[in-house]
């Protein structure tokens, strides 16, 4: 005999017969637990939709912001990426053009320095300055000199409203060799496209590898390359645009440069002496 079996004739043997009360037991039994389910149902359910409901309006909101950050960044991916072919581009074209035929000078013999013009300033007056435009240099300063050679900071000034872009290349009028670009060693780690026209973008042949200029390392490159975009300023507001240009030349050179620009429509010679 089982113990619910036992519990029933236990049961029996205490209370009175009533064969009516196991039925109603069970229609009480069924009743509330009829209204027990009409009552979570009632009231659970809409919180648990609610709940839900919350969960995918975060869902959609968080899906929402995703994309707009991805397709942010897909676009700004695609500016760039456009921009730096249109920056390839113009530099290739600027690059298929020939260096000029140079007159060299004997070790010794003065620089001739040319042409000479007076650049005005913001400031009442002017100065004076290398170029027959649109681009114009001043004297540069030395600033090391290491065991590779000696490097300099020459301030380049840019016309108003010239247009860009433009590529430099310079060469020692006495050995002919090629004078180097780099970054200027504050801004060796700055990303290329945050840099200013003070420095362009040093590109073309390596020529020197590593150098060590006030204990920072820097590369010097064959060529110095001006964008489009450099020119935006000045173009509005229409005062020269100007900064300095970091370049360096090696040990066994005299120091008297001549530099050739080129745009999309001219090209300039200029010579300093260093």
């Amino acid at each position: 005999m089982s113990l619910r079996a036992d519990i029933h004739v236990a049961l029996d043997e205490v209370t009175p017969p009533a064969p009516s009360l196991a039925g109603q037991l069970h229609a009480f039994i069924r009743e509330q637990s009829s209204e027990g389910r009409a009552r979570v149902t009632t009231r659970q359910c809409p919180a648990r939709l609610r709940g839900a409901t919350s969960m995918i309006a975060a869902l959609l909101v968080i899906v929402l912001v995703a994309g707009v950050v991805a397709g942010g960044r897909l676009w700004r991916d695609w500016n760039t990426y456009q921009v730096q072919q249109a920056t390839k581009a113009d530099l290739a074209k600027l690059e298929a053009k020939p260096l000029l035929p140079m007159t060299t000078i004997q070790p010794g013999a003065e620089c001739p320095a040319a042409p000479i013009v007076d650049v005005p300033q913001d400031t009442p007056g002017s100065i004076v300055a290398f170029g027959s435009g649109p681009l114009y240099a001043e004297w540069g300063k030395k600033y090391a000199i290491t065991s590779w050679g000696t490097w300099t900071a020459t301030y380049f000034y840019i016309t108003p409203r010239a247009s860009g872009p433009m590529l430099v290349r310079a060469r020692d009028l006495v050995t002919g060799q090629r004078v180097a670009f780099a970054l200027a060693p504050d801004l060796v780690n700055t990303p290329i496209d945050r840099v200013t026209f003070g420095d362009g973008i040093p590109t073309g042949d390596i020529i020197v590898r590593q150098d060590t200029v006030l204990e920072r390392t820097v590369q010097g490159h064959s060529e110095l390359f001006l964008g489009p975009s450099l020119f935006a300023a000045a173009g509005k507001k229409g005062d020269f645009l100007g900064g300095y240009v970091f370049m360096g030349y090696p040990k066994g050179t005299s120091g008297c440069v001549s530099y050739q620009v080129d745009g999309p429509n001219f090209t300039e010679v200029l010579v300093i002496g260093y």
